[in-house]
């Protein structure tokens, strides 16, 4: 194991004594599953009851949930995340308007067999919803979006559905947990990491005999190096990554994993407008899903690097540097008014610089400097200083 300085460890101890890192007393995701069934259960069927007035009254059937599209529709709230206001802009879709007639019969569809999977205790993902009427969903996105329109309206999280998806995060370091079907995972020890559970909601124990944080990696590749360079022991942190935009089951697994460890979370990530908004992604929350942001967003994530500052500061060579493109600028101006950004100058800093170099970096041009440059220097050197943001 390398041998940190203590000022490392002392920076991490002194943060978490003074409340830079707040957690919660309980986990967020409710442990009372049959409570939660009762309750979507009935506002399924009050929903079809609506439903059928409507039509023996002559009045065209509607229904309506929180438009997931607007950022006018969410606001900032600290220590949360984003959250729905309550006087946002709602989607309708009508039985008798051409337009979303066809929309409203699949959503009726999807909620009866939501319905039947949560009386009979059984699940699936949304890719066995695609395949049982192919030719009538005709795409896999088309699922994608009604389960979670679907879980908007009934304002309930995707996991009280029963409708999972494949996670593609990968996790590593010492790290154990357990399952309601009495399994238990020891991610030790794991050349290559193992697959973030479809079923977070499960886990019922998480464990960690050394853990002091967790590093979430913005990409599949810089994960892997970090993990041949043996990053979780040499720095007693568990490693994770979504490989690009996190799903929900990785995010909802990294914000047990603090809450429940009681330990910070770093973030790393390429500098640039895609990278940015990912890091946005786990810390604050999304817009589609801001309905569950407090399942969702990590409070206590922190953004250690590749911060657009690093690349003026650190001399990266101009061959490992990428040219801004006009997508970039045009990411960079909606990052800008999102509506965490006030509340965070920091961010707003490195969004606006990042504008003013007109270039962007990924992780890997960490390697002209050294092989090793990222778990020798740079993220010692942030957390032992404390600058992240």
């Amino acid at each position: 194991m390398t041998h940190l300085p203590v000022e490392f460890w002392e920076i991490l101890d002194h943060a978490q004594r003074n409340g830079t890192f707040t957690y919660p007393i309980l986990s967020l995701i409710e442990e009372n599953i049959q409570a939660q069934n009762s309750l979507t259960i009935n506002k399924i069927e009050s929903l079809i009851v609506e439903i059928i007035s409507d039509i023996a009254s002559l009045k065209p059937p509607i229904l309506q949930y929180n438009c997931r599209k607007r950022w006018e529709n969410v606001q900032y709230i600290e220590g949360f995340g984003l959250q729905v206001k309550e006087d946002c802009v709602k989607t309708t879709v009508s039985l008798y308007r051409s337009g979303s007639s066809y929309n409203f019969g699949l959503i009726l569809k999807v909620l009866c067999m939501i319905h039947r999977m949560i009386l009979t205790n059984q699940s699936a993902t949304k890719r066995d919803i695609f395949y049982n009427d192919p030719q009538l969903f005709k795409s896999q996105t088309t699922v994608n979006h009604i389960v979670d329109d679907i879980a908007c309206m009934l304002d309930v999280p995707r996991y009280v559905l029963k409708v999972g998806a494949t996670s593609k995060g990968v996790v590593a370091g010492d790290l154990q947990f357990s399952t309601d079907d009495g399994n238990i995972i020891d991610c030790r020890d794991i050349s290559t990491g193992l697959s973030v559970p479809g079923r977070i909601h499960a886990i019922r124990e998480v464990t960690s005999d050394s853990a002091r944080f967790i590093l979430v990696v913005e990409k599949d590749a810089s994960f892997q190096r970090l993990l041949e360079e043996e990053l979780p022991m040499k720095m007693s942190c568990i490693l994770v990554t979504g490989k690009g935009v996190p799903d929900v089951d990785t995010r909802m697994f990294t914000k047990l994993l603090s809450d429940t460890l009681r330990v910070p979370v770093f973030g790393l990530f390429d500098a640039d407008p895609y990278g940015i908004e990912i890091m946005c992604v786990y810390r604050f929350g999304s817009l589609s899903l801001a309905y569950d942001s407090g399942n969702l967003a990590i409070d206590n994530f922190r953004w250690i690097g590749l911060l657009p500052s690093d690349v003026a500061t650190l001399g990266l060579l101009q061959q490992s540097l990428i040219p801004f493109t006009d997508g970039d600028t045009r990411k960079c101006r909606d990052l800008i008014n999102r509506p965490y950004m006030a509340a965070f100058p920091d961010i707003l800093h490195q969004v606006t610089l990042m504008q003013q170099l007109q270039c962007k970096a990924e992780l890997q041009a960490l390697e002209l400097i050294s092989q090793s440059y990222l778990t020798d220097t740079l993220i010692p050197s942030k957390v032992e200083m404390g600058e992240w943001i």
